[in-house]
């Protein structure tokens, strides 16, 4: 199985790098290159896109700030176009309800099953 992981940034990272530890594949997408490099070298892999990481991976993460940022990445970047039928997405950003139950409506719709897992905490818990 193969995992990906979406938004790198203090609580990504230690995510991600406790993935590889635990001996999972993982593949990972960020905005920032750099971002992507720190978790490539402890030997996750780089999709060049949102939709290349959905195409591949059977159980994806979305770690980032903000409601808008999570329906961006899953409406128009392609989350849920490119995912495969019964792929697990777990949100575990902190975003509003609204948001949350609205996009867990339409991965219904796209054969997708999506949980809401908001971390706690912070950047120690996540290491």
């Amino acid at each position: 199985m193969k995992i990906g992981f979406i938004g790198l940034g203090h609580m990504g990272n230690p995510m991600v790098k406790n993935l590889l530890k635990s001996g999972f594949a993982v593949e990972v997408y960020d905005v920032m290159p750099e971002a992507m490099s720190a978790v490539v070298s402890a030997g996750a892999v780089s999709a060049n896109s949102v939709s290349e990481l959905a195409n591949d991976c059977e159980v994806i993460f979305i770690m980032v700030q903000t409601g808008e940022q999570v329906s961006e990445i899953c409406l128009t970047k392609g989350l849920f176009q490119h995912a495969k039928k019964n792929t697990l997405i777990i949100d575990a950003s902190s975003i509003d309800v609204e948001t949350s139950r609205g996009l867990h409506k339409k991965a219904i719709e796209f054969g997708l099953v999506m949980v809401d897992a908001p971390v706690s905490g912070g950047v120690a818990g996540a290491t």
